[in-house]
């Protein structure tokens, strides 16, 4: 039978830090296995746990380690899903967390936990059972996480509309001895996030001076393409905007890691409201595909003109009414892992890759100085994506990619990039630039423009920020 011989989907993953560390003793090379821990982020819900966790996770992975973070939705979907809000099930979330943080422990890895977690013996028991082990409290005011609560549920449960809220109608018992304390109402989340990277280091589980990574890791330590596979029998072909057809394709060839396809409602709304996904990761625009009609849950749209296809895991509402659909983009032709591929090649061809995306012509002066930034680094990754006289642009990306400063060093990538509103498209360049292996974003900036990465870290970010 034809289903029979049907390829199954599955997604590539690619380049994620290594638990495994190789030293040099007494002219030897020997491999040794780096100790893994876990960081625990406790607190009340919207107290900063998801946030904290990715900034710590960002400068870890700087570092070489390899994290992996449990957040306390994405367990309550899968490992616990089933488990209600009693206090028995509550635990057992929590020691189902505590397990599979330990198994990541030992392997190495530094598992990053950030669910609520309410009950203080639960947390000690996780502590003794795991033993490399930091406890990071998230501590945070009812009135001040109910003033910035998007979705007001704060304040339905405090009109007693929602229950076993935690903190609220449901306990939380605070730490009575964690290793960081965070006040995430008024601390700033880098100090925070350099505190809690301290405490780790104080513990010797970090070393002070771990090397960075010659190539960056992809935004959110993981490079994710679509695989390739058979059509969908039965798939619904719709029309999508170009612009939404771009998203996709670049979702597709790993461009946009760690974005898999069509965001749900939790990313949507918090990058519209903040730039950053729902784990806390900087993210500058929804990607929102709209449903239709009969789309249901496992179900599987092809999207018109175009060999990919969107497999549904979500549906849900957007604050105007309109049907949205969340899922993972597959190919039914290969697309190419554009991402992974641009990667090899700027490594191959050695040194500190450097990127810009070409969003105007350039003039002779700004050629010249590009010219002159360039010339001293390894490969250098250009992307002609006009947002004016597309012709002229793509012509100026051209030259610069021919100057004879930059001969066999330059890499011109030929993908569409839509533009943004001017702060949100210097941090789609700038993750996109890192996705591709740049350790350098050249970003082009007006004089007296406000700093279009204000908020965000170095570390987060993981890639330099060079205006010109």
């Amino acid at each position: 039978m034809r289903s029979r011989s049907r390829k199954p989907w599955t997604r590539r993953s690619h380049e994620r830090s290594s638990a495994w560390s190789r030293s040099t003793c007494g002219g030897a090379d020997r491999v040794t296995k780096r100790r893994g821990f876990v960081v625990w982020f406790t607190g009340l819900s919207g107290s900063g746990k998801s946030t904290l966790a990715t900034l710590v996770a960002a400068e870890l992975r700087l570092r070489g380690v390899h994290v992996e973070i449990l957040d306390g939705d994405e367990v309550r979907t899968h490992l616990s899903k089933g488990l209600g809000f009693s206090r028995e099930d509550r635990d057992t979330n929590v020691r189902r967390i505590g397990f599979v943080a330990k198994l990541l422990a030992r392997a190495g890895a530094c598992a990053m936990t950030a669910a609520i977690s309410p009950y203080r013996e639960v947390r000690d028991e996780q502590r003794r059972a795991i033993g490399r082990f930091v406890e990071v409290y998230c501590r945070c005011s009812i009135e001040v996480l109910a003033a910035r609560d998007p979705k007001g549920l704060y304040q339905k449960a405090l009109a007693g509309e929602i229950a076993h809220f935690t903190g609220v109608n449901d306990p939380y018992e605070e730490p009575e001895q964690p290793d960081v304390v965070v006040d995430t109402a008024n601390e700033d989340k880098a100090v925070s996030a350099r505190r809690i990277v301290e405490t780790i280091e104080k513990l010797g589980y970090l070393e002070h001076d771990s090397p960075e990574s010659p190539m960056p890791m992809p935004h959110g330590g993981t490079l994710v393409a679509a695989e390739t596979g058979e059509p969908t029998p039965g798939a619904r072909s719709i029309l999508v905007p170009a612009d939404v057809r771009a998203w996709l394709h670049l979702a597709a060839t790993g461009t946009l890691s760690p974005i898999s396809g069509p965001f749900g409602e939790k990313d949507a709304t918090r990058v519209r409201k903040e730039a950053r996904l729902e784990s806390g990761l900087a993210w500058p625009v929804p990607i929102v595909l709209a449903a239709p009609p009969d789309a249901a849950p496992a179900s599987v749209v092809a999207i018109a003109g175009t060999s990919l296809e969107v497999h549904v895991t979500e549906l849900w509402k957007d604050a105007d009414g309109t049907s949205r659909a969340k899922g993972d983009v597959r190919a039914t032709q290969a697309v190419g892992p554009l991402a992974s591929t641009i990667r090899a090649e700027a490594a191959r061809r050695g040194g500190a890759a450097s990127g810009l995306v070409v969003r105007r012509p350039i003039d002779a002066e700004a050629h010249a100085r590009l010219v002159s930034i360039l010339s001293q680094d390894g490969s250098v990754i250009i992307i002609p994506a006009p947002e004016v006289d597309a012709d002229a642009t793509r012509e100026s990306a051209l030259a610069l990619a021919r100057a004879p400063e930059l001969e066999g060093r330059a890499l011109l990538v030929m993908t569409p990039l839509p533009v943004l509103e001017a702060h949100r498209d210097a941090l789609l360049q700038a993750i996109v630039l890192k996705n591709l292996g740049a350790q350098r974003a050249l970003i082009r900036s007006v004089p007296g423009d406000p700093d279009p990465f204000e908020g965000f870290t170095r570390a987060e970010l993981e890639i330099e920020i060079e205006p010109w």
